[in-house]
């Protein structure tokens, strides 16, 4: 395994300047769970990965700042 999500970012060649790592988990049997930050997007990606680390589902989910919606985070300071 990777040492760290932020390592991952690296090795998935996912280390722009608007990427953030979040966080990587491992879900048993071979399998883990990636997400990270897209900033040029302005969403969060999950990828599903197998123990070879090769991805085998990617979904993403847009952040409520971009769409709108202000209620969403009412204790977002906006830094």
């Amino acid at each position: 395994m990777t040492d760290s999500a932020a390592d991952l970012l690296v090795r998935l060649n996912l280390n722009f300047d608007d990427s953030r790592a979040i966080e990587l988990l491992e879900l048993g049997g071979g399998h883990y769970c990636f997400r990270y930050y897209d900033g040029q997007d302005q969403r969060v990606v999950t990828l599903e990965l197998d123990a070879d680390f090769r991805v085998l589902g990617e979904m993403g989910a847009r952040t409520p700042e971009y769409d709108g919606d202000d209620d969403y985070f009412p204790q977002h300071c906006g830094h």
